[in-house]
């Protein structure tokens, strides 16, 4: 199926700053919309509020778009509204979700995006003065185990 056109639209709108308009015109699209598009759209919503700093909204349009969903993406960007609204413990419930559906495709626990992840939750984490053993093991016990056993130092890997 042909993706609808108002997807590159509000991703524009997104990319020009245009971010209330995005998310109003996905939200008026979302009646007409297949629903298999839905998700889509409200992780694009999503995103406008999140790169708009209106955390609790994007929070709302992420839970939407995670809600049944076994895309690790999508449980990712819960995590990270949770840190920005002060959800701790959501947080590491909805990353630990991420971490899960991650491991359950092959590639995933060594690409380069996994590791990136990592090391967002754990700075948003640190940024939140939320920063204890489970966000230090995301960086000692995960990503520098990379450095130091198989010592990828090639700045290609890394993206």
């Amino acid at each position: 199926m042909t993706e609808p056109p108002i997807f590159a639209r509000a991703t524009q709108l997104i990319r020009d700053g245009q971010r209330q308009s995005a998310v109003e015109e996905l939200l008026a699209a979302l009646p007409t919309l297949p629903a298999e598009w839905h998700r889509k759209a409200y992780s694009l919503a999503g995103l406008a509020w999140y790169f708009n700093g209106n955390y609790p909204e994007a929070l709302g349009m992420f839970g939407a778009a995670a809600a049944g969903s076994e895309i690790p993406e999508d449980h990712f960007n819960v995590a990270m509204s949770r840190v920005k609204v002060g959800d701790i413990p959501g947080a590491h419930e909805s990353w630990q979700r991420c971490f899960d559906l991650s491991y359950q495709h092959q590639d995933a626990p060594s690409s380069s995006t996994f590791f990136q992840k990592k090391l967002m939750f754990a700075q948003a984490l640190l940024a939140a003065g939320a920063a204890d053993e489970r966000g230090l093991d995301l960086v000692e016990g995960q990503l520098m185990g990379v450095f130091t056993h198989h010592r990828i130092t090639d700045a290609s890997f890394w993206g």
